[in-house]
């Protein structure tokens, strides 16, 4: 009986999976096609032995959903501070910080994963293209580093649609679930 509870509640918690991500302009990001897609590159590429998912998988790399989720969230600040006329987030002062931090994470807050189609705030999908683009990249090149050796089942475009999927992985962490609220507990600096 409790592996059967269990297996619902697995089922029951999974994030809803939008058909697409486009920007405001209607430009498409991604599809539901690339995140599975994806997911076939995480596993071919075998990115569990190295890094983890959701906390889980080895602890010898980064975790993927938080370290992608801080990058997507400071690049979210950066853009809002060139929106207002600024070089970088820390030329703003530190009011104008407050108030592009708190609209970061209400973009990210509010991003609808019951949606179909899923518009994307300007500010959010410059940095999702960035950081997915920069993901996807870091897969194919070798940083001794890190110790990351450049990954040779990953395509270019595979390695694209692996960022993908790694980075609505990372959304669903903070995007809006209908009857779930939660608060953020630490703030992105």
């Amino acid at each position: 009986m409790l592996l059967f509870w269990t297996t619902l509640r697995t089922y029951q918690g999974v994030p809803p999976q939008p058909q697409r991500f486009v920007s405001r302009s209607g430009d498409v990001i991604m599809t539901a096609d690339d995140i599975i897609a994806g997911k076939g590159g995480f596993q071919k590429a075998d990115l569990m032995d190295y890094g983890s998912l959701y906390g889980m998988g080895s602890y010898y790399g980064e975790d993927y959903t938080a370290s992608l989720l801080k990058n997507i969230a400071l690049s979210t600040r950066e853009n809002y501070a060139h929106d207002v006329g600024e070089k970088t987030f820390s030329h703003l002062s530190p009011e104008k910080q407050t108030v592009a931090t708190t609209h970061m994470r209400e973009d990210l807050r509010g991003i609808d994963l019951t949606q179909d189609t899923v518009v994307l705030p300007d500010a959010v999908s410059h940095a999702f293209v960035k950081i997915r683009d920069e993901t996807a990249a870091s897969f194919l090149r070798t940083d001794r580093s890190s110790g990351w050796n450049a990954t040779k089942a990953l395509t270019p475009a595979l390695a694209l649609k692996t960022a993908d999927f790694l980075m609505y992985s990372a959304l669903t962490t903070v995007a809006h679930r209908p009857g779930e609220t939660w608060r953020v507990r630490k703030t992105f600096d």
